[in-house]
């Protein structure tokens, strides 16, 4: 079997980076990858062990700045395009994730992440390959552009899982029809493992942060006096592990430590870190104080005590479905430290590795 994958890959996010490895684990014995990615890369390929080809998005963001997806401006060489869809008929199936992409970040035509998907799912078709929805989040939508976008998706998809109840939820208050053929599974980071991990340091904190500038200035503000409140009680070591790295200088997480407080030890030894070096430095620390999503998550397959700052509704449904406490905004810094003090590690409840591996190869199987 040959499976396309697309999604947000080789731009220095460890969660994307994360549920790649755990499907092509999953997947070794079964299938062979091609990974769709914004600028593939030798290294890229010889890590994965799978062929990569571009996907739709220009190589930087400057490169993008006022233009839709590439090969479909006027002037452009649409030959990649034609490429894709040549890829595509080879393949047997097409999973578009995973990752949060039903968004409405990125305003305007043919921009942004789910009009991507749009465009290659239609690529997909063209080819005559069916496409699926694999391990996707969601947020309340409310341009109607978006609705009809993602109404198109749904209606089309072989089949959909999703990593959270809650992104269901959120996509039934958008008024979108034909949740129920949804199916929810783990978020596949929760099966992603290392056997090299360290022994925690008593009191070493884990600090994950992000940037908030793409929610506006106020709310930028209460995130960063937040932080700076709840680390500033801490009395123990502190350690910042960014878990993304940006490759085109979008704000990334090791500049919104520094904008935090630049006197905190931030791992930096790459300009990208593969997931198993960021979930090896996090296994050094006792106690998590996370915002990003997988974060949280490998804070809890390690067994770490944490907190999470909820500032995305796939970080509530988590926290929600495995019994971690979470914060706002615009919670009191006192409370968010007290909560964070008193942390105790969760019982883990997903199912073994082998679980996964049977539930999305049994989505698989029912349509390829």
């Amino acid at each position: 079997m040959r499976i396309a994958i697309v999604g947000a890959f080789g731009i220095g996010s460890t969660g994307d980076e994360a549920g790649l490895t755990v499907l092509k684990d999953a997947l070794k014995d079964y299938a062979e990858l091609i990974v769709f990615m914004r600028n593939p890369t030798a290294e890229y390929a010889e890590h994965y062990n799978c062929k990569l080809w571009s996907k739709l998005e220009h190589h930087t963001r400057e490169a993008a700045r006022g233009r839709i997806f590439c090969g479909m401006n006027v002037g452009d060489n649409p030959v990649n395009i034609e490429n894709i869809i040549s890829i595509f008929k080879t393949c047997d199936l097409v999973m578009l994730g995973p990752g949060d992409f039903i968004n409405e970040d990125c305003k305007g035509f043919l921009r942004g992440a789910l009009p991507e998907m749009v465009v290659m799912a239609w690529l997909a078709e063209m080819a005559g390959t069916p496409f699926m929805i694999y391990a996707a989040s969601a947020r309340l939508l409310k341009e109607q552009y978006s609705k009809y976008q993602l109404q198109w998706l749904l209606n089309k998809a072989a089949t959909i899982t999703f990593r959270g109840r809650i992104s269901v939820d959120l996509l039934e208050e958008s008024g979108i029809k034909g949740v129920n053929k949804i199916k929810v599974l783990l978020d596949p980071v929760e099966c992603f493992m290392i056997n090299d991990r360290q022994t925690p340091v008593p009191g070493k904190l884990f600090l994950s942060v992000r940037s908030l500038a793409y929610k506006g200035k106020n709310t930028e503000i209460k995130y960063r006096h937040l932080i700076r409140n709840v680390i500033d009680k801490y009395e123990g070591e502190i350690l910042s592990i960014p878990m993304f790295i940006s490759d085109d200088g979008y704000p990334d997480d090791i500049t919104e430590m520094y904008e935090i407080n630049n006197n905190i030890k931030t791992i930096n030894e790459h300009n990208k870190m593969w997931p198993e070096e960021t979930m090896y430095y996090i296994s050094s620390c006792s106690r998590g104080l996370t915002t990003r999503l997988h974060a949280a998550v490998m804070c809890y397959t390690l067994g770490i005590p944490f907190v999470s700052i909820a500032y995305e509704p796939k970080v509530i449904g988590f926290c929600e479905s495995v019994g971690a406490k979470y914060f706002n905004i615009d919670s009191d810094p006192d409370t968010v430290f007290n909560a964070l003090m008193a942390a105790e590690p969760i019982p883990v409840r997903h199912s073994s590795m082998n679980g996964y591996i049977t539930a999305i190869k049994g989505v698989i199987d029912e349509y390829c």
